[in-house]
């Protein structure tokens, strides 16, 4: 007997059942769970099943090849649709090179690397954190990292190099230190020191997966992409606008429109192009940046990704709900350290970095029920991140706990 369903019906039909086989694993956790007494109401059951079926999803994504199998499909329903229609353009797809000048053919929008590959009963920990975290809601998780986290410090923690560079203008905030221990040291050739306000934050599957820094000032510009080269960074990560409210957040130290060239102290930076993150987030802008530098008398080139959120308020909360996985799945394949970065490098940074954190933890079925410790662990790299006031909903809301 011939099978009369077309080729579009059959790809409906596979993606389904992997949405059904996807939804019972997590299901039957949430489950096992609350039959085992975790949780007895009705609606929190509910909640944690559709939570734990969103955090599946993030976990089991681990890499960007999902979003850019989306957006190929995507742009080859386009190319059938303008079939035929004279001037009709074509989606370009994300995952091709995004340069008219031919960049780097080793440069790729969603770079394939340090990805984790998910343990087998990771989502065994998944259902357990996300049953904690809706049974808390958010004041409980409010109250919790307010108690384990308000005053907390690194143990013992030196500041020498913050204090003797800051006369020299080149902090930004004198109540936020930047430690010595875990300090990026400049070693760019020329450069009058080695200080810039910057740490490396390991996670589970690399040593130095992030830097976090302050916003870069109007002295610090040069510093800024030294360090982004020295280290041989793909990714550059802004969550602040260069004024808010009136106030000076951060240097404009990338040129901001399309074709633009900008000189900062040795090196040259063109803006190849710019783009939002996808169609419904304009709100997060994306840029390809070409920058050109001499190193011991020979031109060099390098491509960076600039990612800028702008409509995320200082100490508070921004309005889009999945924003943050989208934009860590982007940045997510690369093996170098990705460059994170506020007005203070703390607060909407440390945010950022502990989503991260939290589901490379979950993607390696590591315990992950004492928050309290875990962001001791990331502020004992960089001090004071992951601010208490109003992140923690950031970091729960796009998994679905709300306030009740």
């Amino acid at each position: 007997m011939f099978d009369t369903r077309s080729p579009t019906q059959d790809r409906q039909q596979k993606r389904n059942q992997q949405v059904t086989n996807l939804e019972k694993r997590p299901r039957s956790i949430c489950q096992t769970v609350a039959v085992s007494g975790q949780t007895t109401d009705v609606r929190s059951s509910q909640r944690s099943a559709a939570l734990i079926r969103q955090l599946t999803r993030c976990v089991d994504w681990s890499g960007p090849e999902r979003l850019c199998q989306q957006h190929e499909e995507e742009s080859r329903f386009s190319k059938k649709q303008s079939k035929g229609k004279t001037g009709a353009k074509n989606t370009p797809s994300l995952c091709r090179e995004v340069s008219e000048e031919k960049p780097d053919s080793k440069m790729q929008n969603h770079p394939e690397g340090a990805v984790a590959k998910v343990a087998a009963n990771a989502h065994t920990e998944v259902g357990k954190w996300c049953i904690r975290a809706v049974n808390k809601g958010i004041d409980g998780l409010r109250e919790e990292f307010n108690k384990e986290l308000k005053t907390y410090a690194p143990p013992e923690m030196s500041v020498a190099t913050f204090m003797a560079n800051w006369d020299a203008g080149r902090s930004r905030y004198k109540d936020v230190p930047c430690q010595d221990k875990y300090r990026i040291v400049l070693k760019w050739p020329g450069s009058p020191t080695d200080y810039i306000h910057a740490n490396y934050v390991s996670t589970p599957i690399a040593e130095k997966r992030f830097i976090c820094a302050q916003g870069p000032l109007d002295c610090t510009t040069a510093d800024f992409w030294h360090m982004v080269l020295q280290e041989e960074s793909e990714n550059v990560i802004m969550l602040c606008n260069v004024v808010e409210k009136g106030m000076a957040k951060c240097a404009q130290y990338w040129p901001l429109d399309e074709k633009e060239v900008k000189t900062y102290g040795d090196i040259e930076i063109k803006n190849m192009q710019v783009q939002p993150l996808i169609p419904t987030e304009p709100n997060v802008r994306f840029s390809l940046l070409q920058l050109k530098w001499t190193e011991g008398g020979k031109p060099k080139e390098k491509q960076v990704r600039h990612y800028q959120w702008t409509d995320w308020p200082d100490r508070g909360v921004p309005p889009c709900r999945l924003t943050a996985m989208e934009l860590l799945s982007r940045v997510r394949g690369t093996k170098n350290p990705i460059v994170v970065h506020c007005s203070a490098g703390i607060g909407r940074t440390g945010s950022i970095v502990a989503i991260e954190f939290i589901m490379e933890r979950l993607q390696q079925a590591m315990v992950c029920e004492d928050m309290g410790e875990i962001l001791k662990d990331l502020r004992n790299q960089r001090p004071y991140c992951y601010d208490v006031d109003g992140e923690e909903q950031l970091f729960i809301r796009p998994l679905g706990v709300r306030r009740e």
